[in-house]
């Protein structure tokens, strides 16, 4: 629950199970007003066992409720406090452009296995786990082993592990 910087600045341990996620890109737009941070230009994000690229990524962070005042950006003076306690996590991903995101499935631990997911554009909302892939020029799809699945709008319910194709819905083997 620590505050990276804090980890740092006041040399509070990593917990046993401390799990880090590694993102990197050619720029990083960081709007605290209204907690978002965007990374544009070959974004790559790294979870375990699971790899995003595409060219623009926003992450949308869940609040307490406490806001900046939008003319200075600064907290109302009774409401500052460590930044840790005003961000809440993730709420939210957007990724958008040439999204490529591979994974290992749960079932399947062994190295050749992998599911892979290519749209044009990804939504994910992390507290319900529901993933939508969409796109406009390619139809986005899922491929895992010799089986492709396409579709005009691609959504999966990732703790129930189903999906749903609207449109133009293709299976190949």
């Amino acid at each position: 629950d620590s505050a990276p910087i804090d980890i740092i600045t006041k040399k509070i341990p990593l917990p046993a199970a401390y799990h880090t996620i590694s993102a990197t890109g050619d720029s990083l737009r960081l709007d605290m007003l209204h907690n978002e941070i965007m990374l544009i230009g070959n974004v790559k994000v790294i979870d375990g066992s699971t790899t995003l690229t595409c060219d623009r990524l926003t992450v949308f962070l869940k609040s307490d409720g406490k806001s900046a005042t939008p003319a200075t950006g600064i907290l109302p003076r009774n409401d500052r406090s460590d930044s840790s306690t005003m961000l809440k996590g993730v709420s939210r991903i957007l990724a958008d452009g040439e999204v490529l995101l591979k994974r290992r499935p749960d079932y399947d631990h062994s190295p050749e296995s992998m599911q892979y997911a290519r749209a044009e554009h990804l939504e994910y909302e992390l507290d319900s786990g529901r993933i939508i892939l969409t796109g406009e020029d390619e139809l986005p799809e899922l491929i895992q082993d010799n089986y492709t699945l396409r579709g005009s709008r691609i959504e999966m319910l990732r703790f129930s592990k189903k999906a749903f194709v609207k449109g133009n819905c293709t299976i190949l083997e």
